[in-house]
């Protein structure tokens, strides 16, 4: 399923899993000392690109959602154009 826990369903309980995902959104949305922050797109199609391996696939779908919709509720609140389309 994920990670090394591959074959062993189960093993890596879901808020594991949540924050897994969410740290790793978080460390390449953010500046590091190392390197800039990865765009928000760009970020989520990394997770995307690695569920099922690295990461819950369930998880990183809500994850995307919530994301993809805080933007949009976001840029409505900051613009008179609301929707911020994430591709």
């Amino acid at each position: 399923m994920i990670g090394r826990s591959a074959g062993r369903a189960g093993d890596i309980p879901l808020e594991s899993r949540i924050i897994s995902c969410c740290d790793a959104f978080n460390a390449m949305t953010t500046n590091r000392p190392y390197r800039k922050a990865m765009p928000t797109p760009a970020a989520l199609a990394e997770l995307v690109a690695h569920a099922g391996a690295q990461f819950d696939p369930l998880v990183v779908d809500a994850l995307t959602s919530v994301v993809r919709r805080s933007a949009v509720v976001t840029e409505s609140a900051a613009s008179p154009t609301p929707g911020l389309v994430l591709s």
